[in-house]
């Protein structure tokens, strides 16, 4: 199941859904999927809510029952792509945790040395943007750099993790543009920096 995060006409909260297709999308915020409503957005991304539960069984059960996706259509549960504003998967993370110099081609094109251990560094929530939305380039900036980047959603709590089961962690993967200033990088002394993901 494919979860998506869109604004349905003039509501100012995000919505949360998954993809039953390349062109429709399920609202599960939508009363007539009766599920379950977080008290807050990202529980909907929490494996162990019972909003998350309920919405991951519901989805399972509409992406295969052809009839019950008729009637949820028709009840306006069923949206297109284009009568909704996609927006990040995660609009607000509680956190966001990046690796720098993560596989050994990108540090030998820096010109640096293969980390024995991870060099972690963090992005600011705030800065996350959707598709297609504007990358906003800090002004004075004249070397900002983008790189595209492997993400990893966390969906329950993560402390300690053993070596055995971290995949019992993980709730989905995301494709993010990580644009950096480089300039401001350098100037002063971050190993690696930037923007947040887009």
């Amino acid at each position: 199941m494919k979860i998506i995060s869109f604004y349905r006409g003039a509501d100012e909260a995000p919505h949360t859904g998954c993809l039953l297709s390349d062109t429709e999308l399920l609202d599960f915020c939508h009363p007539a999927c009766d599920l379950p409503q977080p008290a807050e957005h990202l529980a909907w991304f929490d494996t162990e809510s019972e909003s998350h539960q309920a919405a991951r069984a519901f989805g399972a059960e509409v992406q295969a029952d052809e009839s019950r996706q008729g009637s949820l259509r028709a009840a306006g549960a069923i949206s297109t792509r284009e009568e909704c504003c996609v927006i990040a998967p995660i609009p607000r993370p509680g956190k966001i945790i990046c690796i720098g110099l993560n596989y050994r081609d990108h540090a030998e094109e820096s010109g640096m040395d293969v980390p024995e251990s991870p060099v972690t560094f963090s992005k600011f929530a705030n800065s996350v943007v959707g598709p297609n939305a504007e990358v906003v380039i800090p002004p004075g900036s004249v070397e900002s750099d983008y790189e595209a980047e492997f993400g990893i959603v966390i969906g329950k709590r993560a402390t300690p993790v053993s070596e055995a089961d971290p995949m019992e962690h993980v709730l989905r993967y995301v494709c993010n543009n990580e644009v950096s200033a480089r300039d401001f990088q350098i100037a002063d002394g971050q190993s690696q920096s930037g923007n947040s993901p887009h």
